[in-house]
């Protein structure tokens, strides 16, 4: 994983984009680093908020960074797609042990 994005893989990503109903993130650039900004609307928390810096793995083409979990630890992947971005959330279910969340299109807020 790395914190250096490809400069075309930043133009396509960078924005405000809606994953799912409740999670909204909003991508900018900082050089040739990625800033994401996440708010979730989280079941019995309420709103939350989170920044992070996306990293890159060249090897499936998607971004990384930790996300909002409910209870556990998440990690977003997003990935760009012809039409757009896909996203998934995995969670820490335990010590080690993550689901691989559903890839599902995000859309543009």
């Amino acid at each position: 994983m790395d914190p250096i994005v490809p400069s075309n893989v930043a133009a396509a990503v960078e924005g405000t984009w809606r994953l799912g109903d409740s999670y909204l993130v909003t991508i900018s650039r900082s050089g040739s680093r990625l800033h994401v900004r996440q708010q979730a609307d989280v079941r019995l928390r309420g709103r939350r908020e989170r920044e992070a810096e996306a990293m890159y793995d060249a090897g499936s083409g998607t971004l990384q960074f930790p996300g909002i979990g409910a209870v556990h630890p998440a990690i977003v992947m997003l990935r760009p797609s012809g039409q757009g971005l896909n996203y998934a959330i995995s969670s820490e279910v335990s010590p080690g042990k993550w689901t691989q969340g559903l890839w599902q299109p995000a859309r543009r807020a």
